[in-house]
């Protein structure tokens, strides 16, 4: 099926080519709903209820889907098979729901707008790439597999973890600008900012959270674990935090700074590899009780540091 031109929908409308491709060479428009089977390839090159919202959207499992073009609905926006983009795209389904079941590739940037719940199901940018992958403030986003893109991925809404992720951006910097939780592992890949800025395993606790080296990780919320927490990069605070890894380890690789008080409460082994407040002093350093804190660095706060565990000195230190 090839429709060269634009589309107006008058009602509900099925396009079912069955393993054939369908292609839609223009705009579509209309306030209805269109449901897409093929199990070949199905082609959107033109924007999609830009002049008139559709009110759904919604593609079968089997084949492929690419799009190229921004896409408004009223309702929700439903992709079960792969996705391919050819340009960037911006996704808007307003208060509705937007599900990925399957598959995003492409080097282009991916904007997904909605107030309901985003799910991302499959590996995002596996074979390419995506250039950036943004999501806007409110509702949730549900993170179901690895993400990665060459630019910066940015999260405004609420994160809840499906499966264990990997979120890698290469040099580009990751923002986090909400609650994170989930019973699975993050790991975060950038050598460029990582911001996390709402708390972390506050309703459910991750199992672990990890910084690859290089660049820095900046923390603005506590982090609650019931597995290692692992930070290899840099540590700027932007807020007084707590991290809490139960009877796991904790491990700060690099330098810590920023005028906060860091609270490390673990009955395992705290790890602390780097200069403390070397550049900017940190407000306070607690641990808690049991487990030990092992100390490489100077330690530098222009308040109280309380260590309530046994201390391993792994060099000489200056507190």
């Amino acid at each position: 099926q090839t429709f060269n031109d634009a589309i107006a929908l008058t009602a509900n409308v099925t396009a079912d080519a069955g393993t054939a491709n369908i292609t839609f060479a223009d705009t579509i428009n209309g306030g209805f709903g269109l449901t897409l089977n093929s199990t070949g390839t199905t082609n959107l090159q033109g924007t999609i209820g830009a002049t008139t919202a559709l009110t759904t959207l919604t593609t079968n499992a089997g084949g492929t889907t690419q799009l190229g073009g921004d896409i408004t609905t009223t309702g929700a926006q439903t992709f079960n098979d792969a996705i391919a983009l050819a340009t960037n795209v911006t996704i808007d389904a307003v208060t509705s729901n937007i599900t990925f079941a399957d598959t995003i590739n492409g080097g282009f940037g991916l904007t997904l707008n909605s107030t309901g719940t985003i799910s991302l199901q499959g590996a995002i940018g596996a074979t390419t790439a995506l250039a950036s992958l943004t999501t806007n403030a409110g509702g949730t986003t549900q993170l179901g597999a690895n993400i990665t893109t060459t630019g910066a991925q940015t999260f405004n809404d609420a994160i809840t973890l499906a499966a264990n992720v990997t979120i890698d951006a290469a040099t580009s910097n990751i923002t986090f600008a909400d609650i994170i939780n989930g019973a699975f592992g993050l790991t975060l890949n950038s050598t460029g900012t990582t911001s996390l800025q709402g708390t972390i395993g506050g309703t459910t606790a991750l199992t672990t959270l990890t910084a690859n080296a290089g660049g820095t990780t900046q923390l603005g919320g506590d982090i609650t674990t019931t597995g290692a927490q692992t930070f290899n990069d840099a540590i700027a605070l932007t807020a007084n935090v707590t991290a809490d890894a139960g009877t796991a380890n904790i491990t700060f690789a690099d330098t810590i700074n920023g005028g906060f008080g860091l609270t490390l409460n673990s009955t395992g082994t705290t790890s602390l590899q780097g200069a403390i407040g070397g550049t900017t002093a940190l407000a306070s350093l607690t641990t808690s009780a049991g487990g030990t804190t092992q100390l490489n660095e100077n330690i530098t706060t222009t308040g109280n540091q309380t260590f309530n565990d046994a201390i391993v000195l792994a060099s000489a230190v200056t507190l």
